[in-house]
């Protein structure tokens, strides 16, 4: 996957996304969870083929529980997930990736999310994408964070 914006050698790379017309949506939860952090599980056709050169294709996004209620910081609520996965499988799509909200800041990682990655996707096989309701308009971009042990 070619990267949006370069990041040095163990930061994350921003990527080009193809929402599939999931903007609105993501942003709803995003505004309905003020003043916490929403997340989520991101579904796609395929799991991500990382030295393909298409985009990464997003086709829905099931909610999980953050059990972490913080506008600093989502925990994903385990039960939550296995029910959103499920969701996910019998739509006939698999998860390819993990959404959540900034609800006062830029939707770029913050050392939180680097950190946390590394524990619940320390092969970086999951595209991160991150609303930000920062500001008048909110935003929303995808990264790539370095695997564990790059």
């Amino acid at each position: 996957m070619w990267p949006v914006s370069p990041s040095d050698e163990d930061g994350p790379v921003e990527l080009a996304l193809d929402l599939h017309d999931l903007f609105g949506q993501l942003i709803g939860m995003a505004r309905a969870a003020l003043p916490q952090e929403v997340c989520g599980l991101l579904a796609g056709p395929a799991p991500i083929d990382w030295d393909a050169s298409d985009p990464i294709v997003v086709s829905g996004v099931e909610r999980v529980r953050n059990l972490a209620k913080s506008p600093m910081r989502f925990v994903l609520d385990p039960e939550s997930m296995l029910n959103a996965e499920r969701e996910i499988n019998e739509a006939g799509f698999v998860v390819v990736g993990v959404m959540h909200s900034h609800p006062t800041s830029e939707a770029t990682p913050s050392t939180t999310d680097l950190a946390d990655a590394l524990v619940y996707d320390p092969q970086a096989v999951f595209v991160q994408v991150i609303v930000s309701m920062q500001g008048f308009a909110p935003s929303i971009r995808a990264w790539r964070y370095a695997a564990k042990g790059d």
